[in-house]
């Protein structure tokens, strides 16, 4: 509305202006200014600090500058849009005056800090018993150093957990931040299932996550990052190794003490949080893991022994995912997936504990709101397209699809035991087609899911919110 009773006052307007510049003479200017002011020769001595207090300017200061040194323009651009993604700082607004004298140039940042406290209120609203709630606080302070302290709850029948972590953010010649966290989650599978809800039962499958973690982190350039990562966990499953139960049995229990250490590197240019169609994902992960199993028969179970306590579990799992978005035309995006995995793990104590804590492939985001056998391997390559239509603004159409290989696949033996099939044996496709629409609280979409070889192949979809937990400590 604005802007059409701009154009209908736009001859009144140009009615006002007595002085028009010839576009040819602009240009010729702006090319002479070009030419006398050479971006990659300019060289900054000094930064000055405005708008912010004592304290504030030390941080954006040596957020910025190079220790006192002079600063080219080129280091200058990386420092100042990497001081803009810090979500302390509202604002910095930059003005450049140059030195006579020196040569040189001075640097103002007009500088505006961010509010101290932040609420996120949010969550779920599906066709499926997984809706949730989602709460987070956090707040921000900026010293001689950042910090952030952070805190967050998920209330739901599928997943219901919190989340807290402090934050040290140290402004260096190459940033870093040290950060412990520490994480509490339950996640009950069989509550959350369309298929098998019901409340008279007890539930089939039920993970319970107890874990702190200390995270050390750098970024590499402007869009990347490597961290350095060491947790304890107790790592809890509770299930049947029976189809058929009833609520006088008693269930299995397995725990996995476990400490872990892991690297990873990642570049993250995506456009959103969750149905992306613009930027790219490149995941990288290390990882070792070395704990103690412990396991309690249930009333379905081979096993008599009450506590059967050991074995011990180590090994190394690497992880690489890919997700890139290309657009050869206008209004239409492809997407390509690519993901591998390579774990050095061995088999748990039975069947279902041992495919319990392996890796799982997850691309669409209902599939994490499932559990489910064929999707979960030690060793897999797995990959896919996306084909995404935008017909009009904020609107997607999405048809995507997948093909997952285990290396070898994980079966189960008469005796409820876990043994490999043979190698390359068998092969999965999962796909989703949906209608999403984003909107400035969230994404509402509606759609198709389609897993092969499960007894439900196909599921239909609603949800307003985002599919989005707090990450798992055996992830």
């Amino acid at each position: 509305m604005g802007y059409v009773a701009t154009v209908r006052q736009m001859p009144k307007i140009r009615s006002c202006i007595t002085n028009f510049e010839n576009p040819e003479q602009l240009n010729a200017k702006r090319k002479i200014f070009r030419e006398k002011v050479q971006v990659s020769k300019m060289v900054y001595n000094k930064i000055v600090i405005q708008g912010v207090n004592p304290k504030m300017q030390k941080f954006v200061s040596k957020s910025i500058s190079n220790k006192g040194k002079p600063i080219t323009f080129k280091q200058l651009k990386r420092q100042y849009f990497r001081l803009m993604a810090d979500e302390k700082i509202k604002s910095a607004y930059p003005t450049t005056k140059l030195d006579t004298a020196s040569g040189k140039y001075t640097l103002t940042l007009n500088t505006k800090r961010d509010k101290h406290l932040f609420f996120d209120i949010g969550g779920n609203l599906s066709n499926r018993p997984i809706s949730n709630f989602f709460l987070a606080v956090q707040y921000n302070h900026i010293g001689k150093i950042g910090f952030t302290a952070y805190a967050n709850g998920y209330l739901g029948k599928l997943n219901s957990s919190s989340h807290t972590k402090l934050r040290f953010e140290f402004p260096t010649k190459i940033p870093f931040y040290i950060e412990p966290s520490f994480t509490i989650a339950r996640w009950d599978y069989y509550k959350s299932s369309a298929l098998f809800y019901d409340f008279e039962k007890p539930a089939y499958l039920i993970q319970e996550d107890l874990f702190g973690e200390l995270n050390v982190g750098a970024p590499v350039g402007n869009i990347g990052k490597i961290v350095l990562s060491g947790g304890v966990s107790e790592w809890r499953n509770k299930y049947y190794q029976a189809d058929q139960f009833t609520r006088l049995d008693t269930s299995d229990v397995s725990i996995f003490d476990f400490g872990y250490g892991q690297l990873s590197y990642q570049i993250n240019t995506l456009n959103r949080k969750q149905y992306a169609s613009e930027g790219t994902n490149i995941l990288v992960r290390a990882k070792l893991v070395s704990g103690v199993e412990r396991y309690y028969p249930g009333s379905t179970a081979l096993d008599t022994v009450q506590v059967i306590n050991g074995p011990g579990h180590d090994w190394f799992n690497f992880k690489i995912t890919i997700d890139k978005y290309i657009k050869p035309i206008k209004y239409f995006k492809i997407g390509v997936f690519a993901e591998g995995v390579y774990s050095s793990q061995d088999f748990f104590r039975n069947y279902q504990a041992s495919i319990l804590s392996a890796p799982s492939f997850n691309p669409i985001p209902e599939s994490q709101t499932l559990f489910i056998d064929d999707y979960r391997a030690h060793q897999y390559l797995a990959g896919g397209l996306k084909a995404i239509a935008t017909p009009y603004k904020n609107l997607d159409i999405r048809f995507e699809g997948y093909l997952f290989q285990p290396v070898y696949s994980i079966v189960k033996a008469k005796d409820n035991d876990a043994n490999y099939s043979t190698a390359f044996l068998y092969r999965h496709i999962l796909g989703m087609g949906s209608l999403v629409y984003h909107t400035p609280i969230g994404p509402i979409s509606v759609g198709v899911n389609y897993y092969d070889k499960n007894e439900n192949s196909f599921s239909f979809f609603f949800h307003f919110g985002y599919t989005i937990y707090n990450k798992k400590s055996i992830d």
